[in-house]
């Protein structure tokens, strides 16, 4: 009986099914017979056999299932546990910075902010594939104004054909001048008055072109296409990309420990991981005697732009601030969750694991700290955690066992 139990202790490892066979059949006198409810015998209740109420197989059968074994025991074998990229870790104690998580909002760096405007007045008309988001160069052409059709005629118009006439008119003079038949002061007065047209005339017979003056996304479209516009107004915002601003808006309540802010870890809405500051080159740029704006005090980092990032996008930011020593901590996609209570798995050994519901701390958006349910050199499962819960729901049995009672 006492090498029944011990057997029972070994473990879930089914490579070791054979084995615990064999004994059970040593010392067992019922071994290879499997018992139904008709059979009227329940070993446990009377010799304590802790398999007491399970059918045993054939000795040495095996059994193609994996799942949750006794005791809340979950069995994944070596092989299929490298497949999926299940990998555990032993936790120790270290270093885990405190953390003021926020929210916050991806803004355009006002520096890399270019208009392109209009340079004379008439309606304007955009070019194919204008439009907020798209890719410019430097030099692109976005859009044309013509002032054809409308009261006073065609502003570069007409500035190019007062720039003819000037033109024709200076080089009427200037053999004249030479040959002193035309006075000094006459001809003085012809070449102020082409360097007046020259400097009025945009270098087109009609209308005029609205040019980026730098290349990167057009972030807005300030007037309607066909409107009318004078010289020198907006038509369209640049943002040349390679530069953002991130705004964390830090809560009332934490403002005490803002001077302590020393990084940040950012998580984007929309895409995939959890970016550090150094990561993206950023830098703080405000300070704690920013304006409160709605009960929020907006901390400010610039970052350069991974290329996927655009302006109004939200983002979940962890401010690191102090750090604290002696803190268990697992990655993020360690957890897992059940009823609202959160989950971790623990390996027992090769093939066996069993989940720990755990009591939380601060995460920093990588780690998660650990306050209450695993102990210093456990080794618990940081790598495919989902596919060791998905193994506990299959609702396999240990290799040889029944559940039929």
């Amino acid at each position: 009986m006492s090498l029944i139990l011990a057997m029972g202790l070994v473990g879930c490892n089914s490579n070791k099914a054979d084995k615990h066979s064999e004994q059970v059949e040593a010392s067992d006198p019922h071994a290879g017979h499997n018992h139904s409810a008709e059979d009227g015998h329940n070993h446990g209740a009377e010799s304590g056999d802790p398999h007491a109420g399970h059918n045993h197989g054939p000795v040495g059968e095996k059994s193609s299932k994996e799942g949750e074994a006794e005791d809340g025991v979950i069995e994944l074998s070596p092989a299929d546990a490298q497949f999926l990229g299940v990998k555990s870790t032993a936790v120790k104690p270290g270093e885990f910075n405190d953390v003021i998580h926020v929210s916050g909002m991806v803004e355009m760096s006002p520096s890399a902010m270019v208009m392109a405007s209009a340079t004379s007045s008439g309606v304007v008309k955009f070019n194919k594939n204008v439009v907020p988001g798209a890719t410019v160069s430097k030099g692109q052409v976005l859009a044309t104004v013509s002032g054809r059709g409308m009261q006073g005629g065609d502003g570069v118009e007409n500035a190019w054909v007062a720039y003819e006439a000037a033109r024709k008119e200076l080089e009427r003079l200037r053999p004249l001048h030479a040959d002193g038949i035309v006075s000094t002061r006459e001809f003085n007065a012809a070449e102020a008055e082409y360097n007046r047209a020259k400097a009025a005339y945009s270098g087109a017979q009609s209308g005029s072109k609205v040019i980026a003056q730098a290349s990167g996304i057009i972030s807005d479209i300030l007037v309607a296409d066909g409107s009318f516009v004078d010289a020198g107004t907006p038509v369209f915002t640049i943002a040349d990309g390679k530069q953002i601003v991130l705004r964390a808006d830090v809560p009332a309540r934490e403002l005490s420990r803002v001077n302590t802010i020393k990084g940040s870890n950012i998580k984007f809405a929309g895409i995939d991981g959890v970016f550090s500051l150094d990561q993206l080159h950023g830098k703080r740029v405000s300070n704690a005697a920013a304006t409160m704006k709605g009960g929020y005090l907006p901390v400010y980092f610039t970052i350069d732009n991974p290329g996927n990032l655009v302006g109004g996008m939200y983002a979940d930011v962890y401010l690191v601030s102090a750090t604290r020593n002696g803190v268990i901590s697992v990655p993020v996609e360690a957890l897992t969750e059940q009823q609202g209570v959160k989950l971790l798995f623990v390996q027992l050994d090769e093939d066996c694991y069993k989940k720990i519901p755990v009591t939380t701390g601060n995460s920093d958006g990588r780690m998660v700290e650990i306050i209450k349910g695993v102990n210093p050199g456990d080794r618990v499962v940081t790598e495919g955690a989902v596919f060791v819960k998905m193994a506990e729901s299959k609702g396999a049995v240990p290799e040889g066992h029944s559940h039929s009672h």
